[in-house]
């Protein structure tokens, strides 16, 4: 079934693979036990397999039962249990666990250095490994000493093809590059690749993985050509050997595509790029992160390409699965929606401004407040693109609220971003005083009319008054006449 397995992934079927394997290790579980040597070895190729289709997760929590299980069986200084320990810190550092790939890597060293010869493949790789870690972490100086360590013992093995150490040999190549010690790293990388294709064949994974690890140091020594030839070579027996959507092939593919973006050679950078895109979305799904980061990396080459009508349905993508995943406060979200929006800005698209834009700046003020300058900056962009379509009144009030507020988060001497110029505060202060009077023309036409309104109202008031008052001054005079009369 494990080969069966190797089978159906190297099909491209890798969750069926997965499901097969996982099956095959809990039937062996099932039927020898859990601490059976003939389920530790399955356990143990299951966590190869995972490690050579980069899913690292997996393989680590497979690697970590792994060595309890060892260390329960054989104890914590056998060297089945330091060979298990060793792979799992190599793992770690996959991962970026650089500090539990440490400690891992030191405890193997330390128990290993009783039990094991210092030439042991395990010893090399535990201190070729920390070589590899520590740089990672800033320490250069203990990088060295454990490369220093690690070279000396090569050079004790020179002209002794082990199987086992090569590896090892591999990840030292890697450590002395990270030094920049650049020769070292070009030199013992070339034997790697040599032995490899005595001991394997021309295009086995182990010398396909070498030959990157060469191309990686010409590279360093900017040696581009060479690295872009050799890296093109492995790459197409990648291919023939995995398959297009392998994780192998695609740290070549990224590695040229970066090269090729350096020298702004966008066609070949764009053909690679389609690949790697659809094989993230066919290993991680079209809404994950990594594969919305490709992407976007994808819809740039087809800007500079002029390729417009193929960028923005990616950009567009991009935008509305980062609402979906991060949410729209995310600054991943954010930087998508004014990546759109600066396109549209420069094709004049003023509508699909406004509605990208009112959108950011609602998000910026809600999540950062208005003394913020990217609230200002989204204020800006939103004011012009509200000038643009006419809708003059809403322009004005937004950019009074940004005049304000710039004032007071820049100060009176200030450089006033959305006009590109440094302009006084008195200055300021006077648009202000103008776009105040602008917005307040027609609440002041509106008073105004109200005011006469009211004065009409008033007067007519006035006259009723003055009806009544001679209506009741015609009834009590014509009371008297009667008076009168009758007297």
């Amino acid at each position: 079934m494990g080969n069966l397995a190797a089978v159906i992934a190297h099909q491209g079927r890798e969750k069926e693979a997965d499901e097969l394997l996982l099956a095959l290790m809990k039937k062996k579980e099932g039927i020898f036990g859990p601490e059976h040597p003939s389920t530790l070895i399955t356990i143990s190729n299951t966590v190869t397999m995972f490690c050579d289709r980069n899913n690292l997760e997996m393989a680590s929590k497979l690697c970590v039962k792994l060595v309890k299980r060892k260390t329960r069986i054989f104890g914590r200084d056998d060297p089945e249990t330091l060979f298990s320990m060793s792979n799992l810190a190599s793992i770690y550092t996959s991962l970026r666990l650089y500090k539990k790939a440490i400690l891992l890597d030191s405890k193997v060293l330390d128990l290993g250095q009783h039990v094991l010869n210092r030439e042991h493949h395990v010893i090399l790789a535990s201190m070729a490994n920390l070589a590899v870690t520590y740089p990672l972490l800033g320490m250069l100086t203990e990088a060295k000493t454990f490369a220093r360590s690690a070279m000396r013992i090569v050079n004790e093995l020179r002209g002794r093809e082990i199987r086992e150490m090569l590896p090892s040999f591999s990840e030292l190549a890697i450590a002395f590059c990270s030094l920049g010690q650049y020769k070292a790293a070009e030199k013992l990388a070339l034997q790697c690749v040599e032995a490899s294709k005595r001991l394997y064949g021309q295009e086995h994974p182990s010398t396909l993985s070498a030959m990157a690890n060469l191309a990686k140091t010409y590279a360093r020594q900017s040696e581009a050509a060479k690295a872009e030839k050799l890296n093109k070579k492995v790459l197409q027996a990648n291919i023939r050997v995995y398959r297009l959507k392998h994780p192998e092939t695609l740290k070549i593919m990224e590695g040229l595509v970066s090269r090729f973006v350096f020298e702004k050679r966008w066609q070949e950078a764009k053909e690679l790029q389609v690949h790697i895109v659809a094989a993230k979305k066919h290993f991680l799904g079209s809404g994950d992160p990594e594969t919305l980061n490709e992407i976007g990396d994808l819809a740039v080459m087809y800007r500079y390409l002029d390729c417009k009508e193929e960028a923005e349905p990616l950009e567009v993508h991009v935008m509305q699965m980062s609402k979906q995943v991060f949410g729209l406060d995310h600054e991943d979200t954010l930087n998508s929606m004014i990546t759109l929006s600066s396109h549209y800005q420069h094709e004049k698209r003023w509508e699909d401004v406004v509605a990208i834009e009112s959108q950011i700046l609602d998000e910026r003020r809600r999540k950062y407040g208005l003394y913020n300058q990217g609230t200002l900056d989204s204020m800006t962009i939103l004011s012009t693109s509200l000038y643009e379509q006419n809708e003059t009144e809403k322009a004005q009030s937004i950019e009074l609220e940004l005049i304000e507020a710039s004032i007071k988060v820049l100060g009176r001497d200030y450089l006033d971003r959305s006009q590109g110029r440094i302009a006084k505060a008195d200055e300021l202060e006077t648009r202000v005083m103008g776009a105040k009077a602008k917005l307040n023309l027609l609440d002041a036409y509106d008073n105004d009319e109200d005011a006469a309104d009211h004065d009409e109202d008033a007067a007519e008031n006035d006259e009723d008054a003055v009806d009544d008052e001679e209506w009741d001054s015609t009834g009590s005079k014509g009371s008297a006449g009667d008076k009168d009369i009758g007297e």
